[in-house]
């Protein structure tokens, strides 16, 4: 059975690809903090590493190798046969449609930029042992983190932050792209079994509009004293998606909109529900 080592185990996506990829392999999460204190014969007992943490100065400032975690981790492993995930993001890409892997890229917050410049120095570090995904939007189960202590703001938190204030945004005519947790746990599981390497999108690969996300999660909201609002000037209007076309040829998968749609309806019960027992 293959080992996988998740750094990162108390962030969103940490705790969502371990509660997936558990079912199938011996996974192991722990902190980053955790991982830097681990001994060659430690590391070595594993076959992939995912990195899901984060440091603020990765997303707020010029890069700098010490904000670098992937990169730290790369350069930890590099001497061991362990292959790396790279969560890398869209936001490397310029916004439009049908985007490949091969479209161009015009990474425009230090975010992206960081984590283009992150791909390039892993990949040139451990060429075929790693394999790098540019994820679209996620949406998946938040779990037990508090709002404020987060880095990154998913569109579920900021739909169920607004909600918390009876606002709901007019998001008319905005599209972008999406993949759920459990897909992209799904997606992650079949790549691994194959040793893939090289670059892939990780998303739905088609329009997904902002007000059908805003009427899937709203569907078990019994409050109807919304206030609709115009967009904030700073909000991304951006309009894209990715094209999975090279992902879907490498692994037998099925990615529909009447996937995600099912599995935001979910997050809406299993949040209304909660939300009604706390208020």
């Amino acid at each position: 059975m293959k080992r996988i080592l998740i750094i990162g185990k108390n962030s969103f996506v940490g705790k969502n690809l371990f509660f997936y990829l558990n079912e199938y392999f011996k996974v192991k999460k722990i902190s980053f903090y955790d991982f830097k204190r681990l001994k060659k014969n430690q590391i070595n007992k594993f076959d992939f590493v995912i990195n899901c943490s984060l440091l603020k100065k990765y997303t707020t400032k010029n890069y700098s190798e010490a904000n670098d975690i992937d990169l730290q981790i790369a350069k930890k492993i590099s001497k061991f046969p362990i292959r790396m995930i790279f969560l890398s993001s869209r936001k490397v890409y310029k916004s439009k449609n049908n985007i490949r892997e091969n479209s161009p890229l015009k990474p425009l917050c230090f975010y992206s930029k960081n984590k283009l410049k992150t791909e390039n120095k892993i990949t040139n570090l451990l060429n075929d042992k790693v394999l790098i995904l540019r994820i679209s939007n996620l949406i998946g189960k938040i779990y037990l983190r508090p709002y404020h202590r987060k880095i990154h703001h998913t569109f579920f938190d900021n739909f169920f932050g607004n909600i918390k204030k009876n606002i709901i945004f007019n998001n008319k005519n905005i599209y972008k792209d999406f993949i759920t947790t459990k897909k992209l746990g799904e997606i992650v599981r079949k790549l691994m079994i194959k040793k893939t390497y090289g670059v892939f999108n990780v998303s739905i690969g088609e329009k997904i509009y902002l007000d059908d996300m805003v009427s899937w999660l709203n569907y078990y909201n019994v409050n109807k004293n919304l206030k609709l609002k115009k967009l904030p000037k700073n909000f991304n209007k951006d309009c894209f998606y990715l094209n999975n076309s090279k992902l879907k040829n490498k692994i037998n998968i099925k990615i529909s909109k009447s996937d995600l749609k099912n599995f935001c309806i979910e997050l809406s019960r299993e949040f209304f529900s909660s939300y009604k027992l706390k208020v």
